[in-house]
């Protein structure tokens, strides 16, 4: 993981590497630095990203459900280092999460692992009100070009008497913050549900 002449292709390694840390203490810190290093040089593919982002991932209950019966890394790592991914090509960002309720999170980025460990388990509850995040952009009008959502989709209001929902919701930010806005919800768990409408132009 640490050869310089690898490490491009390195990502497709990193969960397994993560795995591996339980198994071989010893080691961690090694592997975990060379793994950051592989993330730095994979991450130069991507392109970077004008403008103002804000984001929020999905750490619900259900969100530490593990990808495969034959892995241990679960929804919530993968929503939260895509979360640390995207703060970090983007020009100006603003990262979250939500669960039972909403929170601001601050990412670094010179350290994506650690933004990722950075987040407690059951840190913001284990219900799904992913309506939260656009509801704190609006109630704090804040201005972005786009809203990056990372989720399995499961999302409703546990909110006592509650009746907001995310397509509700952006529908008045767009009327009242920004007609222009883009929006990208990114299923990790392949549900086939959506907390938008389909033939939503963004």
């Amino acid at each position: 993981l640490g050869d310089p002449e690898v490490k491009v292709l390195s990502e497709n390694q990193a969960y397994r590497e993560i795995e591996k840390l339980s198994a071989s203490r010893a080691n961690k810190g090694k592997v975990l630095d060379a793994l950051e290093e592989a993330m730095d040089v994979a991450v130069q593919n991507v392109p970077d990203i004008a403008g103002d982002t804000f984001s929020s991932s999905d750490n619900s209950g259900s969100m530490g459900s593990t990808i495969s019966e034959k892995s241990s890394v679960n929804r919530q790592d993968i929503a939260n280092l895509l979360q640390s991914i995207l703060y970090t090509k983007s020009k100006n960002g603003l990262v979250s999460i939500f669960g039972d309720h909403f929170k601001f999170k601050t990412f670094s980025r010179r350290n994506m692992l650690d933004n990722v460990n950075s987040i407690v388990n059951n840190e913001v509850g284990s219900s799904t009100n992913a309506w939260l995040t656009i509801d704190r952009l609006l109630h704090d009008k804040t201005k972005v070009d786009r809203i990056v959502i990372i989720s399995e989709e499961e999302t409703y209001n546990s909110h006592w008497g509650g009746d907001k929902t995310i397509a509700g919701l952006l529908a008045e930010y767009r009327r009242k913050i920004n007609p222009n806005v883009y929006v990208y919800m990114i299923n990790v768990a392949g549900y086939g549900t959506s907390s938008v409408h389909q033939d939503d132009p963004r």
